[in-house]
This record gives C-alpha cells, sequence and structure tokens, in this order.
C-alpha cells in the first residue's frame, strides 16, 4: 500500500465518523430506544463478520460497528429514554475523546504528558472555584468511570477519620463504613479497603445526597455526611 493509498484510506474513514458525529444526534431519535437482541445472534453476527482470518478494510469495519451501535445499544441520549440518568453527549466530547485517543497521553506522571495534566488541572480548579472551594488546599483528578471514583471515595473517607492508616493500614476492629446511596456499588471496595462490609448499609436517600456517594465512619453516629464529599454523579 503506497502512502497516497494510505492517506484515502485514513480520509475516507474519518469521512465517515464525521458524519456519523454530525447525523446521529438527530437520527436517534428515529431508532427504538431499547435494542431487542439476543447474546446469540450478536454472536453469530460478530462470528460471520468478524472471523479475523483476514484483514477488513477499514472504512467497512466503521460501518459495521456503527449498524451495531445502532441498532443494538440502549439509546440514553434517546428523547424518549427515561431510565437510569447518563449525561448527555456533546460533540467537542466525541472529538476530545478522539484526540485522547490519538495522542494517548499518560497523565500518571507530569512528564510524561506535560500538557494533558496541566488541561486537567485547570478545568478542575475551574469546578472547585464554581462550588467555592480554595483550590490552593485541595487536589483533584479525573476518575476513568464510576468504579474509580466510589474508590476513591472510600479512600478518602478512610483517611479523614483515620488517617493512621494510610502509613500503618486498617487496625481491629476496622472501620464500618455507611453510604448514602448506591449500596452495591461501594461494597467492593470497602472490602478491598479492610472494612467491615458486612456492615456497609444504605440510608436513605434525599435531594442533596442523591447524586454522591458519600462515606463516613458509622462509629461517628452522625446523621450528616462528613466533607470531602466525593463520588461520581
Amino acid at each position: 500500500m503506497t502512502p497516497v493509498q494510505n492517506t484515502d484510506r485514513v480520509s475516507s474513514a474519518a469521512a465517515f465518523v464525521a458524519r456519523e458525529v454530525e447525523l446521529f444526534p438527530a437520527e436517534v431519535r428515529e431508532l427504538p430506544v431499547a435494542p431487542d437482541v439476543t447474546p446469540a445472534e450478536i454472536r453469530e453476527h460478530l462470528a460471520e463478520r468478524f472471523s479475523f482470518a483476514e484483514p477488513r478494510p477499514l472504512d467497512a469495519i466503521l460501518a459495521d460497528v456503527a449498524a451495531m451501535m445502532r441498532l443494538w445499544t440502549l439509546h440514553a441520549t434517546h428523547p424518549r429514554y427515561f431510565g437510569l440518568f447518563n449525561p448527555d453527549v456533546h460533540e467537542a466530547g466525541v472529538w476530545g475523546d478522539a484526540l485522547a485517543a490519538l495522542y494517548n497521553p499518560q497523565v500518571g506522571g507530569w512528564w510524561h504528558s506535560p500538557a494533558a495534566c496541566e488541561i486537567e488541572r485547570h478545568t478542575l480548579h475551574f469546578f472547585a472555584r464554581a462550588m467555592g472551594w480554595e483550590v490552593d488546599g485541595m487536589t483533584a483528578h479525573f476518575t476513568s468511570g464510576g468504579s474509580e471514583a466510589n474508590q476513591t471515595a472510600v479512600l478518602a473517607a478512610i483517611a479523614l477519620r483515620h488517617g493512621d492508616s494510610l502509613r500503618d493500614g486498617l487496625t481491629n476492629p476496622a472501620p464500618a463504613l455507611r453510604c448514602t446511596c448506591r449500596a452495591r456499588a461501594i461494597t467492593p471496595f470497602t472490602r478491598l479497603r479492610g472494612c467491615r462490609a458486612s456492615e456497609t448499609t444504605p440510608s436513605a436517600s434525599s435531594t442533596s445526597t442523591r447524586d454522591g456517594a458519600w462515606m463516613w465512619p458509622r462509629s461517628l453516629g452522625r446523621s450528616r455526611p462528613i466533607a470531602p464529599r466525593v463520588g461520581s454523579p
């Protein structure tokens, strides 16, 4: 394959994705909200179309995957979707994800990707100031999703009331933690951190706590969460 052919192939794939980004937000309303499919149907399709026996053109793969995603996805962005809240998708986020996939920045160490680390810091400081926090006395980072956010919540709660555990580990009796919501999502992380998961219990959600996963030691007997408030919306 010559460089010109390779450029044409990439341009075709990029054009397809660009069209999908442009058209899908309006066309999603014409699709079923929920998929009507069985695992066997999808597996049969994958076995037939993606045997890995030989290469397939990139644009053909993209078209096939896009068709599957349109047909076999619960569309949370559909105007008739009233299920579990999921944030809407903005075009800027789509292209931002594309750039992140392209450059693959390593934000675990500042010198690996100074630009990405500083973009993250700058953005999170904006959110912190909007919530009335002093940015000089805090630290923050984006999480990869709800699982990492939940684990961060557990660690922050333990560190807040059992600071010595960061050095010495949790001692007996291990603290029991209580969450304001989504106890099933939090429980695995209490076990990982040596807390008494059997005593992790949900409390009634209220307007002020429905989106948070706030943790604090049950032994304190408090009726309200203790800062820091961390978790995933």
